[in-house]
């Protein structure tokens, strides 16, 4: 009815998703995710003790998560690169008595972009799923020499990653663009009268919004 709200878990600055409630109404679980570590993880909170547990730790963890009657955990996982953009659903067996992990995950779905959602019938034989999918992409038009009208957009990055407009090579002739097309996000130029990017900066690690130094040098 809306009173007698009271605090269960002080989370700080980390952030939580949906919560699942175990069959018996014992427990429930959540993912958690912070700022200060890689690795997201699963918890569990006892609600006769107050006592929260972490089950599950890994990197690319997602918010959405259900617990069937079968005592089986279900949760999402970020694909590994180059599509990182993708999350599947996986699967673990949870033992009822002591609410912890009992053996190996095993995959439920293969399938592309974000789960945004999901839901279990009562039964937990059927799951639905909402899956979502953005993507970014660069567009030029030309300016009248007034610069008030633009002509028509026209698409200037043709893959189906996501792309970054950043700044522009000191002749015009070329633009600096961000794109995780090759797994982590890279530096590319692309010209503007071609479809197809030159490789600037790759690497095992993200990079971001490149700038021309003021001499045009680097």
């Amino acid at each position: 009815n809306g009173n007698g709200a009271r605090k269960l878990i002080d989370g700080g600055s980390d952030s939580f998703g949906p919560i699942a409630w175990e069959p018996d109404g014992r427990r429930f679980a959540y993912a958690r995710v912070s700022t200060e570590r890689t690795a997201a993880q699963i918890e569990t909170y006892n609600l006769a003790d107050g006592h929260s547990e972490n089950v599950v730790s890994t990197a690319g963890l997602g918010s959405q998560i259900a617990w069937i009657p079968s005592g089986r955990l279900i949760y999402s996982l970020r694909e590994s690169q180059p599509n990182q953009g993708d999350f599947n659903l996986w699967t673990i067996h949870m033992d009822t008595r002591t609410g912890r992990l009992s053996g190996s995950p095993s995959r439920i779905t293969n399938d592309r972009d974000v789960i945004a959602s999901m839901s279990v019938t009562g039964d937990g034989k059927r799951i639905a799923l909402l899956r979502a999918s953005s993507q970014a992409d660069v567009y030029l038009a030309e300016l009248d020499k007034g610069g008030r009208r633009l002509s028509p957009l026209r698409r200037f990055t043709h893959d189906e990653r996501q792309d970054f407009p950043s700044s522009w090579t000191p002749d015009g002739k070329a633009v600096l663009v961000v794109s995780d097309r090759d797994g982590p996000s890279h530096i590319f130029k692309q010209k503007i009268d071609e479809v197809q990017p030159e490789l600037l900066v790759g690497g095992k690690s993200d990079v971001w919004l490149p700038h021309m130094t003021p001499d045009g040098s680097s």
